[in-house]
């Protein structure tokens, strides 16, 4: 079933629902574009739709150019005041946007997205051709947890309740192995 399409600027990443009351109608979309040239970057976009399944329709609200999207998710429900978009980049960033003025009961108005905590989590060269892929997820029990993970082999943990965000540990496959091994010995 065909509800609505659009066009995005660059190649489509990530797609998330925003899951809390009166904002079930906002869906994240990102991108990833990898510019060739003698200087390659890599860009990418996040873009707000609005959905209307009865109607049919999608309508773009709001765009933010970014270093390019490998990951978004939105904050677990009951996790805060305002649902966050976590946004894991191509330059090595964790981001977190507050969602405002967008939901079904308001009338959409200024910024969308407020970036309220950004920080460099991992090294990345913004001229390379590829770059270390990162995901994101919030803990279902601990909404103010936050999990990173990258082609470096590194599985973090970050309280987002601090600015900047605590890494709260970090594991990497060679750690994770040692235990593994001394579990069975």
């Amino acid at each position: 079933m065909d509800v609505a399409h659009c066009y995005l600027e660059g190649n489509a990443d990530a797609v998330e629902f925003c899951p809390h009351d009166g904002y079930q109608n906002v869906l994240a979309a990102s991108t990833y574009t990898l510019k060739e040239g003698e200087q390659p970057t890599r860009a990418g976009i996040i873009s707000l739709f609005d959905v209307n399944a009865e109607k049919g329709n999608l309508e773009l609200f709001h765009c933010v150019d970014t270093a390019g999207d490998f990951d978004i998710k939105w904050s677990p429900v009951g996790s805060s005041a305002r649902p966050l978009l976590a946004q894991a980049d191509a330059d090595g960033y964790l981001r977190l946007y507050s969602l405002e003025g967008c939901s079904n009961e308001e009338k959409p108005r200024g910024d969308f997205l407020n970036e309220v905590s950004g920080e460099r989590i991992s090294s990345s060269n913004p001229s390379a051709t590829s770059g270390k892929h990162m995901t994101l997820s919030f803990d279902i029990h601990q909404p103010q947890l936050m999990h990173t993970g990258s082609d470096d082999c590194k599985f973090s943990c970050w309280d987002i309740r601090d600015s900047p965000s605590e890494m709260v540990f970090q594991n990497s496959k060679i750690t994770i192995g040692l235990r593994i091994a001394m579990s069975f010995a």
